[in-house]
Parts: structure tokens; sequence; C-alpha cells
């Protein structure tokens, strides 16, 4: 099956950037969440609430910047060392 001609002009570049980016912005969430959760912690609610809470933010943020990464290592490895390997003019399988 033959790439889209729209995305030839597309580089192997921006595209892991673009996953780079999400990393980083899934880190910045993250961040975000847990300094909320340190907020939740210093309140007066029911410890039942907070461990849910912060088992929440935990477990979601952790998956988000987990998925994240692997999309950025992903297309590392899959777009940018292909090109490598094909500038270098060694093809290895």
């Amino acid at each position: 099956m033959e790439t889209p001609a729209w995305t030839k002009s597309i580089s192997s570049e921006t595209v892991c950037t673009y996953y780079y980016v999400m990393f980083i912005i899934a880190c910045v969430v993250v961040g975000i969440a847990i300094f909320g959760l340190v907020g939740i912690f210093m309140s007066k609610m029911p410890l039942m609430f907070k461990v849910g809470a912060a088992t929440n933010v935990l477990v979601s943020g952790g998956l988000a910047v987990l998925g994240a990464m692997f999309l950025y290592v992903m297309c590392t490895r899959a777009l940018l060392e292909k090109k490598e390997k094909f500038t270098n003019g060694n093809m290895m399988y």
C-alpha cells in the first residue's frame, strides 16, 4: 500500500516531535494533578476519598505518561532509525 500523497511532505522528524510534545504535555498535566493531590491531602476530607483520589491520579497519570513516551519511542525507532539506515546506504533488517 502506497503512502498517501498529502503525507509525503510531512517529515519523520515532525511526526516524532509531535509525539515528544504530547509526552511533555502529559508530564505537565500529571505534575499539575499531583500538586492538586497535595492540596487534597491537606484538606479535611475522609481518608478513603484521599486514597481514592491519589490512586486515580497516580494510575491514570502514570498510564498517560507511559503511553505518550511509548509512542515517542516507537516513532524514533521506526521512523528516524529507518531513515538513518537508508541514508547510510546499508539497509539492514
